[in-house]
């Protein structure tokens, strides 16, 4: 069996103090071992989906349920990438061949997808209005006509600033809905093992 490097938290302090592994579970009283005997590894521990011949699962549990026995661990950017691919997938079908500025000479979408990325000191978060007028209308809440089919928007322009003028209203606290995003993914990335923080000053 393959053996990997314990992730400890402390959660008492007193003699050598008692500390707990985050991916196995593992207790221990005393100084911190510096023991690699953990049985989960970072990237099963990191884990947000399980990949098997026959699909992707939301959890190991559901895959071996299904028969799988050959399974991969699923981190937040491989399933991002498998996401993105998909989208871009159905982006191109949807999409006439001849809207103009939108293909390269191969045919791939370009600067279609939503994108963050840090620009010198500014986090830049960039999505194509084309993108953001099509995916909202995709959402299982936007409204529906008689038909079952959603809703027409008639002036993306005027709907675009509207969205833009939600999220920069605030609450009464002064917060609006793009804080909110960032506390959530900020947490997220806790929820995830990020390795940015220390967990040893996190109260139990």
């Amino acid at each position: 069996m393959s053996t990997h490097a314990h992730r400890w938290y402390t959660s008492e302090g007193h003699d050598g103090g008692l500390h707990h592994c985050k991916k196995c579970g593992r207790s221990h009283q005393g100084p911190r071992p510096k023991s690699t005997d953990c049985p989960v590894s970072d990237a099963e521990h990191n884990a947000v989906a399980w990949l098997g011949p026959a699909g992707l699962y939301p959890t190991r549990l559901d895959a071996v349920q299904n028969g799988e026995q050959c399974l991969e661990p699923v981190s937040a950017d491989q399933l991002f990438s498998y996401a993105s691919a998909l989208v871009q997938l159905q982006i191109e079908r949807q999409r006439p061949p001849n809207v103009e500025g939108r293909k390269t000479e191969t045919g791939k979408l370009v600067d279609v997808l939503p994108t963050a990325a840090v620009e010198g000191d500014q986090l830049v978060i960039s999505i194509t209005t084309e993108c953001l007028l099509h995916a909202i209308t995709c959402s299982s809440q936007w409204p529906v006509n008689e038909a079952g089919e959603p809703i027409q928007i008639n002036d993306g322009v005027l709907l675009i600033q509207e969205i833009i003028h939600e999220l920069q209203r605030g609450d009464e606290q002064g917060t609006n809905p793009m804080h909110r995003l960032f506390d959530e993914a900020a947490l997220a990335a806790l929820d995830n093992g990020s390795e940015a923080v220390d967990y040893d000053e996190v109260r139990p």
